[in-house]
């Protein structure tokens, strides 16, 4: 399960990377349209700079480079909780009867046979149940029976006792 989720939070890991890859290739892109904008503060009001959309490039640039920034932060998160989950893994490997990531990862269960093997032992709790309940309603019925056993019979006495005890006294009635 832990190979698994390591398996997991490094595709995240790569997908991540792959945004920042995007963001920064855009930000790259706009980069030089950024560097044009006149500074602030510089632009006389007689000058007659067309800003139609620089304005909204400039707006959508520093939006990029924001997002490229958190993208950033998250993509070392998630390398870090990578790198963690690599560790534990490797730890819990060394302790378990694998020999390698190889050998565990053979020894998963594909989902057909796990979803079978689990309602067997939902199958098998439930027949433990049952079998539970009818121990103890057989331990009754035999505690209920031997309070009612007829005076002087011995409880341990075997079918053949009994029968040659009966013979003997059929043999006295006659």
């Amino acid at each position: 399960m832990a190979g698994v989720t390591a398996l997991t939070k490094r595709k995240c890991g790569q997908q991540r990377q792959t945004e920042l890859a995007d963001l920064q290739t855009q930000l790259d892109r706009l980069a030089p349209l950024l560097e044009t904008l006149p500074q602030m503060g510089t632009v006389d009001v007689d000058d007659d700079v067309p800003l139609d959309n620089w304005r909204q490039a400039h707006d959508e640039c520093v939006s990029l480079q924001s997002q490229l920034q958190t993208l950033q932060q998250q993509a070392t998160q998630e390398q870090q909780r990578a790198t963690e989950a690599t560790v534990h893994f490797d730890a819990a490997l060394k302790n378990s009867p694998f020999d390698s990531q190889t050998a565990f990862l053979a020894a998963l269960l594909d989902e057909e046979t796990l979803t079978c093997l689990e309602k067997q032992q939902q199958a098998l709790e439930s027949q433990l149940q049952q079998a539970k309940a009818l121990s103890v309603q057989s331990a009754q019925t035999l505690a209920d029976h031997q309070q009612q056993s007829p005076a002087g019979l011995n409880p341990t006495c075997t079918a053949e006792q009994l029968s040659q005890k009966l013979t003997q006294l059929a043999q006295q009635l006659a």
